[in-house]
């Protein structure tokens, strides 16, 4: 029944799963979801890890625009980065966009 689901192979009721997808969806802290559910940590970060994954490969093929007549989107973007010894050529950084 679970075969060629995201719930396949793992070891956790579904009802479980569920509560941290809920919770996860409504941005309820990690330390909160592992009190409230009542498993262990390692699990919990791993399903809010695989979520993650999902939500972000789903957003990526999705053709949803953001915008339109009326709507103005602001988008900033930043480079993260440091500098060894705080000297010399900046290392390689992160480039953070938000939207």
């Amino acid at each position: 029944m679970l075969k060629n689901t995201f719930f396949n192979k793992t070891i956790l009721k579904i009802n479980k799963i569920l509560q941290i997808c809920y919770l996860y969806l409504h941005k309820c802290p990690t330390l909160e979801m592992i009190k409230m559910i009542g498993i262990q940590s390692e699990s919990v970060i791993a399903w809010c890890s695989h979520l993650r994954e999902l939500l972000s490969v789903s957003l990526e093929y999705s053709e949803i625009k953001i915008g339109g007549s009326g709507i103005t989107v602001e988008i900033d973007e930043t480079k993260l980065s440091k500098r060894k010894y705080n000297r010399g050529h900046v290392v390689e950084g992160v480039w953070v966009v938000r939207v």
